[in-house]
């Protein structure tokens, strides 16, 4: 059973749709409040037991409420493996920006998406569940079976098959939800050159969080794997640039989501978020 604890802006939506293609079952939680780091706003481990009993066959669920602490393992026979990927914290803070002021259509400028706090730390409230460094540590090392990194993304790719012993997993995949296009609304070294002391103040715990994932746990994965080298990385990302979603069998997934689990994902919400 696979729990993707999925952070915003660093490369969820394209992990989530390689664990679609791998797992035809494999569900994506879509919260339905607008702010997912909230404590009201999490898939309660209810939520978890109900999804067993009416949808048993699930091989995962991932999604931006979804927790590692919340003690899911109480209603699932088999181990949860959860994975998680982290950004660096000022590029996945600005990319936020971008998105909710250019995606979602929130009139932030930047001076005032800054001084709204829930964006603060952002990484380390979604693991640890509260502004807790040293617990958010204690739970990438414990919790998790995998921890990626987006800035590392087929590297990670490649690793986290390894790490879950996923055979006959494929990696391949199309960038999803990338940002690119909403950097051409802004200059984003010219944010970065007027408000990185800012920004940094706002990430410290992030980027702690961020090189100690880097710097203990990634090398970890670089040791275990020695025949994934650069080389393997580079045929990796040339057979990468060839692959397509196939249409028809997104198509049918699409039908089996929308029709099967949509409606029963949104019951759950609303019986447990009144």
């Amino acid at each position: 059973m696979i729990c993707f604890v999925h952070i915003e802006r660093a490369g969820g939506t394209t992990l989530h749709e390689i664990f679609r293609t791998n797992f035809p079952s494999y569900l994506m939680i879509t919260p339905c409040k607008p702010w997912t780091n909230e404590d009201s706003n999490v898939f309660t481990k209810d939520e978890f037991r109900a999804i067993k009993r009416t949808l048993p066959f699930t091989k995962g669920i991932g999604g931006h409420t979804t927790r590692s602490y919340l003690g899911y393992e109480e209603f699932c026979n088999d181990k949860i493996q959860y994975i998680t990927y982290l950004r660096d914290p000022v590029e996945r803070y600005i990319s936020h920006y971008f998105y909710q002021k250019f995606k979602k259509n929130i009139d932030w400028t930047f001076e005032s998406f800054m001084a709204e706090l829930r964006f603060d730390n952002f990484m380390t409230k979604r693991i640890a569940g509260t502004f807790n460094l040293e617990m958010a540590i204690e739970n990438l090392e414990t919790q998790f079976s995998f921890v990626g990194l987006t800035d590392e993304f087929d590297l990670s790719l490649l690793f986290m098959r390894e790490e879950l012993g996923l055979k006959d997993f494929s990696c391949y995949y199309k960038k999803m939800n990338s940002g690119e296009q909403y950097k051409k609304n802004e200059n984003i070294n010219e944010i970065k050159a007027t408000y990185l002391d800012e920004i940094i103040e706002h990430n410290r715990l992030d980027i702690e969080l961020y090189l100690y994932a880097r710097s203990n746990i990634f090398p970890r994965y670089v040791e275990k794997n020695p025949h994934i080298q650069n080389r393997a990385v580079n045929m990796f990302r040339d057979d990468n640039k060839e692959f397509e979603y196939n249409l028809w069998k997104r198509r049918a997934l699409h039908l089996y989501r929308s029709y099967a689990c949509k409606p029963i994902l949104t019951r759950l919400y609303r019986k447990y978020h009144p």
